[in-house]
């Protein structure tokens, strides 16, 4: 029924030969205020004058506010009060200030604008209930001459059309009623991206360290340090907390993490028969041993909560984060190169648990500069299941960058 209303109201306004094309536009003080006019020659030049003067008015008030606070920013800079970075925030600030005054301005106009839109909806509505009155009545008429007509009487050719109804009294015309005022800002400042999604790729040492180690070294001695490393390739997002114009992010993925530890000397990794532990030794195997490394792999959910001084966008400035990550591994396997019996070298492959747990949790901080990252992680949990190996954890420094 309320399309009913609005196809009537339409042809109404047309039949009346109002217009809502008439337009003015004018520009104040970087504002562009449009004039919707039914009949723009019928509103009067003092009328029209008013109402350009309370706009400029007011948009002039807004805009000296802002101009007399950037004045007040630069003579403290120049007595010294206040530094360059105070100053560029303060003006940041003055400019929203200015954008919140301007936009309560326009929704102040909007808001008449939508009660005269009101008024004129509630006209249409009555009128459209004249028609539908007016059409039950027709529908009576038509029944009624039906019946008496198969009743034999003599009724016409057709029924008796009830009289047109006429319209409602239309809103007030005055210069208040017929015009609709809005305030359009020409460069409206574009809101921060809130969220983005990220793309990591990180290279770098990967270690095992003794419990509570924090530094990488050669122990233990098992491993050789230069030749142990850490691939990680992740995909996630980072999104804005708090305000627009918060620095502070949340960082999180999915990332698939390869660690491969390359053993000193003859040493393999195994399972000891006689302890029941996992050992690193020469004795785990009775190739003729070359090299040998072993290697884990792990799906981790990494979530880090950073900080980003990018004026602009994400990732275009000084950036340090803290967090956690959780994972699941992959696999396990160790690779020992060797000479067999006719002195050529061949590679062994042997996939195996090693008493390793399923799961892994961490501690990560990162720090950087644009999209270039320095990595840092450190397993909490045992390498190894309680009992069941070294105690050893696995801890990471890698380069990278974060797209």
């Amino acid at each position: 029924m309320k399309s009913i209303y609005t196809t009537i109201l339409a042809l109404s306004i047309s039949f009346m030969g109002f217009s809502q094309k008439d337009t003015i536009k004018m520009s104040v003080k970087g504002a562009e205020v449009i004039i919707l006019s039914e009949n723009v020659e019928e509103l009067s030049e003092i009328d029209l004058n008013k109402m350009i003067e309370e706009i400029t008015k007011e948009t002039k008030v807004i805009i000296d506010q802002y101009k007399a606070e950037i004045s007040r920013i630069n003579a403290e800079v120049e007595a010294g009060n206040m530094t360059p970075e105070e100053a560029e925030e303060a003006q940041e600030a003055a400019r929203e200030t200015m954008e919140e005054n301007l936009e309560t301005f326009e929704e102040r106009w909007e808001e008449w604008g939508d009660s005269n839109e009101a008024k004129w909806d509630a006209w249409g509505e009555a009128y459209g209930k004249q028609w539908e009155d007016w059409a039950e009545q027709w529908e009576a008429e038509a029944e009624k001459w039906e019946a008496e007509k198969e009743a034999g009487k003599d009724v016409g050719s057709a029924p008796q059309m009830p009289p047109m109804p006429n319209l409602p009294p239309t809103p007030p015309a005055s210069i208040d009623e017929k015009i609709i005022i809005k305030t359009v800002k020409k460069e409206k400042k574009r809101k921060r991206q809130r969220t983005k999604g990220t793309f990591d790729l990180h290279l770098g040492l990967s270690q095992m360290v003794e419990a509570g180690g924090l530094i990488i070294t050669d122990q233990p001695a098992e491993q050789q340090t230069w030749k142990s490393a850490n691939f990680e390739l992740g995909l996630g997002g980072k999104t804005r907390l708090f305000g627009d114009q918060s620095k502070f992010y949340l960082k999180y993925g999915l990332a698939v993490n390869w660690n491969w530890f390359n053993l000193k000397g003859k040493n393999v990794i195994f399972k000891d028969t006689a302890t029941g532990m996992t050992a690193f030794d020469e004795k785990g195997t009775s190739l003729n041993v070359a090299s040998s490394k072993f290697s884990v792999g792990y799906l981790d959910i990494p979530l880090m909560l950073q900080f980003d001084s990018s004026t602009r966008g994400m990732d275009n400035g000084f950036t340090l984060g803290v967090g956690g990550y959780g994972g699941v591994k992959l696999y396990s396997r160790r690779t020992i190169e060797y000479d067999d019996e006719f002195n050529d070298r061949s590679t062994q492959y042997t996939y195996n648990n090693y008493f390793m747990p399923s799961f892994r949790y961490g501690l990560i901080g990162q720090i950087g500069y644009g999209h270039f990252k320095a990595t840092a992680k450190y397993d909490l949990n045992s390498m190894f299941k309680d009992n069941k190996g070294p105690d050893y954890h696995i801890a990471s420094i890698t380069l990278g960058f974060s797209w």
